[in-house]
């Protein structure tokens, strides 16, 4: 089964209702995402999204165990370390935000196969270290 690294504006889009342009529905779609990812991906979530989800939408970790666990929806949780950093620091140079650098380098480290984000764009300068793409184009 493929990896999926969830950038947190995926899961803070769901859970804050969020409406992008146009209207787009982001929460709707991240939604759906979430429930078409049942035995097609493991979602893999860091401790540094689990800490950007906390600071915009106020969902604790077990908030976000139990949302998967009571889906059934596989969910693995993963502890960034010094390494992602210098690895970012690498990614930043590519003309990446820090925070995205991160979050790719985390999701390397991981070995997860492609990142699910909103911000596509701010990823593509490590399109060649890693694949990214918005939440309803894996369906």
């Amino acid at each position: 089964m493929q990896k999926a690294y969830i950038d947190s504006n995926v899961f803070i889009s769901m859970i804050m209702e969020e409406i992008g342009k146009g209207p787009r529905l982001l929460f709707k779609e991240a939604e759906e995402f979430f429930l078409n990812s049942k035995g097609r991906f493991v979602l893999v979530f860091s401790d540094f999204a689990l800490s950007e989800i906390f600071n915009h939408a106020k969902c604790s970790k077990s908030d976000i165990i139990s949302f998967f666990a009571e889906r059934k929806i596989s969910a693995e949780f993963f502890e960034s370390s010094k390494e992602d950093g210098i690895k970012a620091l690498e990614i930043k140079k590519l003309g990446i935000h820090w925070s995205d650098a991160f979050h790719a380098a985390i999701a390397l480290r991981a070995k997860c196969d492609f990142i699910v984000s909103f911000n596509v764009k701010d990823f593509a300068p490590a399109g060649k270290l890693i694949r990214t793409f918005q939440p309803l184009e894996l369906f």
